[in-house]
């Protein structure tokens, strides 16, 4: 085995239950990214509890501990979302003093901060439509899965 270059990996399931085959899964994958030389943080979904988002809330009260933390953790880490099969949409629509963005009918008053939105919002479902209803992404998604295709495990339709 080669020596790598220092990466940090948070590493957690979504699973709650005591007997999760995800939480097994989780610490399995902890283990192996130990042994090839990566720097593990194993952490729970219950380090990172906090109620629904509430703006009012945060204004009063800050950010939950919950929130703060797992913000902290995933700052601190290097795994890129996108390569764990979370689809994470490329582009970013930024609206920038949104208190003072918005007209009288609801619609973003700067018209070509309106188009780029309106631009982002049709690509963003051109990608879900491709995801959807394309077969090649089909295939892509489950071999990037590792599983084989078939109707119990095939997301997308």
């Amino acid at each position: 085995m080669t020596a790598r270059e220092p990466v940090r990996y948070l590493v957690f399931s979504a699973s709650l239950r005591a007997e999760s085959l995800n939480t097994r899964l989780a610490r399995l994958a902890s283990q192996v990214i130990a042994e090839h030389g990566g720097t593990v943080d194993a952490a729970t979904m219950r380090d990172f509890d906090c109620p629904s988002y509430d703006q009012d809330v945060q204004s009063r009260d800050g950010l939950p501990a919950g929130a703060k933390e797992l913000c902290r953790r995933v700052e601190a880490h290097d795994v890129p979302l996108e390569h764990l099969g979370a689809g994470v949409f490329p582009d970013m629509f930024s609206l920038a003093q949104a208190h003072q963005a918005f007209d009288a009918n609801g619609s973003i008053a700067n018209a070509e901060l309106s188009r780029r939105f309106v631009s982002t919002i049709g690509a963003f479902m051109d990608l879900v439509e491709a995801a959807k209803h394309y077969p090649c992404v089909k295939k892509a998604w489950v071999e990037f899965l590792g599983e084989h295709p078939g109707s119990v495990i095939d997301r997308v339709e």
